[in-house]
């Protein structure tokens, strides 16, 4: 399952329950302002408590997909790595989706290549 993890707490368990087995969570930034800034809703509080909750179930692998933005979140690259030194999660620094308005991000996104 592919999440933004705003809803997601509440009903985890019972999907983990019914067969869910990997979960990949979206996460752009460990700061609750850039949250903000970034996904325009609150909520940063609440995606973490699902990534907590997920880290207790059997659930076989959980990702976190994080867009890098310059001057906005590329500073955090190394501290979304650090997060899989002492917890079973993968990162992944996927590509931005243009969608909802955001657009207006795409110059200062970070290339995955040079």
């Amino acid at each position: 399952m592919t999440t933004n993890g705003i809803a997601l707490h509440r009903r985890l368990p019972a999907l983990v329950e019914n067969g869910l087995t990997h979960l990949n969570l979206s996460l752009d930034t460990l700061d609750p302002f850039k949250f903000e800034i970034i996904t325009r809703r609150r909520g940063h509080d609440t995606v973490l408590r699902t990534l907590d909750l997920a880290l207790q179930l059997p659930i076989k692998a959980i990702k976190l997909n994080v867009v890098v933005i310059k001057g906005l979140n590329d500073v955090e690259a190394l501290d979304f790595v650090e997060l899989t030194r002492h917890k079973p999660i993968s990162v992944r620094f996927i590509e931005f989706m243009p969608f909802m308005g955001l657009s207006s991000l795409f110059g200062e996104l970070v290339p995955s290549h040079s």
